[in-house]
């Protein structure tokens, strides 16, 4: 683990992460220090690479795209040019989510969002060319999560 993250600075991230408009202050109370002094940490950490970004959690449902689907590509010959290729669209098709390369039978797992099945289906036509796709339809989701529980992860580290 980075020589930055000790307990307190685990804490500041596990509350920047679920609510990243927290003010150092009110970060300060729950970790027991001022505010200048955990912006010096959130600063150093950002410097060093652990804080990559800041961003929102914006609704896929009220923006029409309710439905989500992965799709498992098997391309013909790993390591051609087609991959790269295929990358490439896929990397500029707005509803991907996720691309994994990935070992197994199928070389990529992409997790898409939709609206409707004329939707998906025009999302798997822009990268039926590549390969053979099977596409797999969510029916629910039990867990989401965007990032690492810091605070359940500790917890699991100090029970082994």
């Amino acid at each position: 683990m980075d020589k930055l993250l000790d307990n307190i600075s685990l804490k500041i991230l596990a509350i920047l992460q679920s609510n990243s408009r927290e003010s150092f202050s009110q970060i300060g109370r729950k970790v027991g220090l001022s505010a200048p002094a955990v912006a010096e940490r959130v600063k150093r950490m950002e410097e060093s690479g652990i804080i990559k970004k800041y961003s929102i959690e914006v609704s896929h449902e009220k923006l029409g795209l309710s439905m989500v689907a992965f799709m498992l590509i098997n391309l013909p010959g790993s390591f051609s040019v087609q991959v790269e290729q295929a990358e490439n669209v896929i990397a500029n098709i707005p509803e991907v989510l996720e691309c994994h390369r990935v070992t197994g039978r199928d070389d990529m797992i992409v997790k898409v969002i939709f609206s409707d099945i004329p939707h998906l289906k025009k999302v798997i036509d822009s990268v039926a060319p590549f390969g053979q796709i099977m596409t797999c339809i969510v029916v629910t989701s039990f867990r989401n999560e965007p990032y690492l529980n810091i605070e359940k992860y500790l917890e699991s580290k100090t029970m082994s």
